[in-house]
């Protein structure tokens, strides 16, 4: 068999949403899914970083939240804006552990 050799794939795209993109998707999103996009827009978070986000990362005094990079081993600082408190203290009422976890795991489903 031989060997297939693969082009080197070159990724100069760089996606930004725009404004009407944003407001569609945040429209069509439930109140949960907004905050999680609101989150990932405003603080550049990836998904794996919000849905593992513990309250003891959450310093709303200085307004920062410090983000675990397991590439790295280590903590990156992030700013909060204007808008980061409210959505914190929405989500503090509930009283989660994490912040955006998902509590239930999924039911184990037969596949055919």
């Amino acid at each position: 068999m031989r060997k297939v050799k693969f082009f080197q794939e070159i990724n100069l795209g760089f996606r930004v949403l725009a404004r009407q993109e944003e407001t569609k998707l945040l429209a069509s999103g439930t109140p949960y899914i907004q905050d999680i996009a609101i989150s990932c827009s405003e603080y550049g978070l990836r998904i794996g970083e919000i849905l593992t986000l513990a309250w003891e990362r959450v310093d709303l005094e200085k307004n920062l939240l410090s983000v675990f990079v397991h590439k790295t081993h280590k903590i990156r600082p992030v700013p909060l804006n204007t808008e980061a408190p409210r959505v914190l203290e929405f989500w503090a009422m509930g009283k989660r552990m994490s912040l955006f976890s998902i509590t239930k795991k999924p039911e184990n489903r037969l596949s055919i």
